[in-house]
């Protein structure tokens, strides 16, 4: 159950945004999203033991929690710099959400292969 609490509030933290704000690109909930995807799919396949991390950053072996910390930490990066382009770049906002979806929708897809 303990980790059902760190991927909730690792979703609440990727999903939350100030009121007022403006409204985020639709393809930056899309990111936020895969990006919880992907801690799931990361901290099953790991407890199972069928896959190891591939971020050097966080180690082959991460425990839950810091998985979820450091997904929390993307995801708040990531948001921090869709809001830096949507204010100083604003044309530059489609072509980051674009690529970051592709990179990231590529990682829950072949992560797929671990988790079923």
């Amino acid at each position: 159950m303990t980790k059902l609490k760190y991927l909730t509030t690792a979703a609440a933290l990727a999903f939350s945004t100030s009121a007022y704000a403006e409204p985020l690109p639709k393809l930056e909930y899309a990111w936020q999203a895969l990006n919880v995807i992907d801690a799931v799919e990361t901290a099953h396949c790991l407890d199972k033991g069928t896959c190891e991390e591939m971020n050097p950053i966080i180690g082959k072996h991460p425990s839950t929690g810091k998985l979820i910390a450091y997904k929390a930490g993307m995801g708040v990066m990531h948001y921090a710099v869709t809001r830096l382009l949507q204010d100083h770049a604003p044309k530059w906002v489609r072509i980051w959400e674009i690529a970051s979806v592709t990179v990231q929708g590529g990682v829950v897809a072949a992560n797929m292969r671990f988790v079923f």
